[in-house]
């Protein structure tokens, strides 16, 4: 399974996880305000300030952007709550009419998401969750209107004695009018192999 691009440090590190930021800058305020208690000199404290000032700048700038690579992350994690309470229209909703699904990776060929719409709708009936838990959920943004979205699970199903590992790419977009979809859908892994012999 191909790694999705790596996100940019801006993207990652200040607008969706700002917390390695803004601890780095408590501590060095902290660290400065230590210096300026110990050598009396007032520029340490400015300095101190400045990095409390900017750790709650970027807190601010985190909690007022919502990226394409969030959205796609609630919308998939949405996905995933549908699923448990066996709710099919609910993630039909979110999935394109012309999405496709792949084998392995979103590079690979598509194929009609229709081989998959069968087992999706399968999950309000005979193969509906008994247990289901998220192993994986991280997003990597690509530009303001398209993000992939790697899920993993451990789902227990009532045509299954144990629960079952598998590994999902997604690929979600913006739509013009508003709102977010499912564009394509990779079918990574099965416990733990990639799934060349399902959905043939």
């Amino acid at each position: 399974m191909n790694e999705p691009p790596q996100d940019a440090i801006l993207t990652r590190y200040f607008l969706e996880n700002p917390w390695p930021v803004a601890i780095f800058l408590i501590m060095a305020a902290f660290t400065l305000l230590l210096v300026w208690n110990n050598r009396g000199e007032h520029r340490w404290g400015l300095i101190s300030g400045a990095c409390c000032l900017l750790a709650g700048l970027v807190f601010l700038l985190a909690s007022v952007v919502t990226t394409s690579g969030e959205h796609a992350r609630n919308l998939v994690r949405g996905m995933v709550q549908d699923a448990e309470t066996g709710d099919v229209e609910g993630i039909l909703a979110v999935i394109d009419p012309d999405a496709t699904l792949h084998l392995e990776s979103l590079r690979h060929p598509g194929r009609p998401f229709e081989q998959l719409e069968g087992s999706i709708r399968s999950l309000g009936g005979s193969n509906r969750i008994t247990d289901n838990t998220i192993t994986t959920l991280r997003a990597w943004t690509l530009d303001s209107d398209t993000a992939i979205v790697r899920l993993g699970c451990r789902t227990t199903t009532e045509s299954s004695w144990r629960p079952v590992p598998t590994g999902w790419l997604f690929k979600v977009e913006a739509m013009p009018g508003g709102g977010w979809v499912v564009r394509r859908i990779a079918f990574a892994s099965l416990a733990g192999k990639p799934p060349t012999s399902v959905l043939r």
